[in-house]
């Protein structure tokens, strides 16, 4: 005769840790959805930094956490299931879990890396050597240091009287400068203004411009740097273009043909140069 099973029928030893009422592992699912939210996280990450990488700078310091998170529980979701004495499901999405969140983590980190590396060169070596040609050409009408810092290629598009120009139409527009710097703020300006641009068939530059933001008397404005890559891998500051955006959504640049205006072009600005 069948008889149900009571609470007194209950063998202990035989719980499945972990374990829901579908017979597969908690520890496991959460891992699997862990796992899933770094991979999507990290896809998103990777296509922002393709075109400038500090602009996920603070969502990306805090991602490869959520892919270790994922790595640890589909870990130990996976050595549960090994040991439990019942078959308990959901061991292929831990291990999916694990390897996922380690590949995830690993991404994320190269680019928090690049990230915090870009940041600190920018406010340590870019703003400290941009500053003081800003003071001088703005302030001391001499653009003789900034042309002391351009590539050779800048100095033939930006001749004396085009970078005296860019000054004049700086403190004419914005009022005497301040100093440089650079914010949180700073770093997402691109990406705002990419999501913003109307549909183009021009190509963004190929020279990934730097960040940068200038404070002047009645604005701080954002401004992108091109730099000579060679030098730059000196260790040294050598100007190849500069972009400056105004408070009217206009923008300077400082040579003409050179990757400022291509820049311009592709985010639909319109120039404000004289």
């Amino acid at each position: 005769m069948h008889t149900d099973a009571g609470p007194s029928d209950h063998i202990p030893g035989t719980e499945q840790p972990g374990a829901d009422l579908a017979g597969y592992s908690l520890t496991a699912i959460l891992a699997f959805a862990f796992s899933l939210m770094s991979l999507a996280i990290c896809l998103g990450a990777t296509l922002v930094g393709a075109f400038v990488t500090p602009a996920a700078l603070v969502v990306i310091l805090g991602l490869p956490l959520l892919g270790l998170a994922a790595a640890v529980l589909g870990a130990a979701a996976a050595s549960s299931i090994k040991r439990s004495p019942l078959p308990i499901g959901g061991r292929r999405l831990a291990v999916f879990a694990l390897f996922v969140g380690l590949g995830s983590a690993i991404i994320q980190g190269s680019f928090a890396v690049s990230a915090v590396a870009s940041f600190w060169s920018i406010k340590t070596v870019l703003a400290p050597r941009i500053e003081p040609l800003f003071e001088q050409g703005v302030n001391a009408d001499d653009a003789g240091p900034m042309r002391a810092a351009l590539s050779q290629g800048a100095g033939v598009r930006a001749p004396d009287g085009r970078v005296a120009s860019f000054f004049g139409a700086l403190e004419g527009e914005l009022g005497a400068f301040e100093q440089a710097g650079v914010g949180v703020d700073i770093f997402f300006d691109l990406r705002s203004r990419v999501g913003a641009a109307p549909p183009t068939q021009a190509q963004p530059p190929l020279n990934q411009p730097k960040p940068l933001g200038l404070t002047f008397a009645n604005q701080r404005v954002t401004s992108y740097f091109f730099l000579d890559q060679d030098a730059l891998s000196r260790g040294d500051v050598v100007v190849d273009d500069i972009l400056v955006f105004l408070a009217d959504g206009r923008a300077l640049a400082l040579t003409t043909g050179g990757d400022a205006e291509k820049l311009a072009t592709f985010l639909g600005t319109q120039l404000a140069n004289p």
